[in-house]
């Protein structure tokens, strides 16, 4: 593959002590039209090092040892993912640990001398490839980083036996642990039921059978303290490759929307009590229609049906004919906000006629 044209901007920096000259390998490069900074001490090297836009370091490890270290002491990056990357010229993969500060440093490549410009050439466009690859890995890992880190939402992640291997602060947050303490949980820590810890179980096995979860759950959680906390979850596979290794979890916090839904739920169930259990007849009615929805049995036994037979009828299948324009009147009257309730007698016909 032949290498790529330079990048507009990029520069590449050259070490070489003035013993061991560089000069063809220099040559090579501009040939290329690569701009060129070369140093031949460390101080040279930190002060072009000090301007953006350094593509490749080029290193010739014939250097004496002393200033070979010097020059790598000069490297002002953090680790490899924070600098250009490094090619040592004048010696192979045999030889590749250098003595440097801190202790050996590896080069991310190394090109045997004498070289050929095709050679060096491909080597460097194969390294700064690479190195491009990297450099986007990273970024995207500081992206995600990112949000998950900001995310109001608790982010999560578990390995496939349900053990916790990182959150976000909104997720400790959320459950009132503190971050050294991850790594000693797990779906037993958190989940209040067996029933859930079975269906977050079950999730794991459906993530791995279908590859998606088919919709959000819902989970009551132990807090530290212990108290509990409703949470709304979905979840996917993270991979390693093509390799299923953990999964991602997303949870929000629905304790007051879960609350809510049981004192609705609750209300409806004393509301059903009273309706079936009345000793009064009582009637659900289609304003549209005036078809009757619901009944109790008292309203049923009024009139001598069953309750699904009632339901079955319209309030004028079973009114009089003399009361039904007066009661659809004042049904009207409160529909338009003229009334809010009306009281009045009237006479029904029983399923015998009378």
């Amino acid at each position: 593959m032949p290498p790529a044209r330079p990048e507009q901007h990029v520069w590449i920096l050259l070490i070489a002590g003035p013993t061991a000259p560089f000069a063809p390998v220099a040559e090579y490069l501009r040939e290329a039209g690569y701009t060129i900074r070369e140093a031949n001490t460390p101080d040279e090297a930190l002060a072009h090092l000090r301007y953006p836009g350094c593509g490749l370091i080029l290193i010739d490890a014939r250097l004496e040892a002393p200033d070979l270290s010097k020059v790598l002491a000069t490297l002002p990056f953090a680790g490899p993912g924070d600098r250009p990357p490094v090619l040592m010229a004048g010696r192979d993969e045999d030889g590749s640990s250098v003595p440097g500060p801190g202790g050996a440093f590896e080069a991310d490549d190394y090109l045997p001398l004498p070289t050929t410009r095709q050679a060096l050439l491909a080597r460097m466009g194969a390294l700064r490839r690479q190195a491009s690859l990297a450099t986007r890995l990273r970024r995207t890992e500081e992206r995600y980083r990112s949000l998950f880190n900001r995310s109001l939402d608790a982010v999560y992640l578990y390995d496939l036996q349900g053990r916790f291997l990182d959150a976000n602060q909104a997720a400790l947050d959320l459950t009132g642990y503190r971050r050294e303490e991850i790594p000693t949980l797990n779906f037993s820590s958190l989940l209040t039921s067996e029933q859930d810890l079975h269906r977050a179980q079950g999730l794991i096995r459906e993530l791995l059978e279908n590859g998606q979860q088919e919709r959000p759950a819902e989970y009551l959680l132990a807090r530290r303290d212990g108290s509990t906390v409703w949470v709304e979850a979905t979840a996917s596979l993270i991979y390693d490759g093509t390799r299923p290794v953990a999964v991602q979890g997303i949870a929000r916090d629905i304790t007051e929307r879960k609350r809510a839904a049981i004192e609705l739920e609750n209300q409806e169930r004393r509301f059903r009590s009273i309706f079936e259990n009345a000793g009064i007849g009582m009637a659900i009615v289609d304003t549209k229609t005036r078809r009757i929805l619901r009944c109790n049995k008292a309203l049923a036994d009024m009139f001598g049906y069953e309750m699904g037979e009632l339901c079955a009828l319209t309030v004028a299948d079973i009114s009089h004919p003399e009361d039904q324009g007066r009661d659809e009147a004042l049904g009207n009257e409160v529909l338009t906000g003229e009334l809010q309730r009306f009281r009045m007698e009237k006479r029904y016909r029983h399923k015998s006629g009378d």
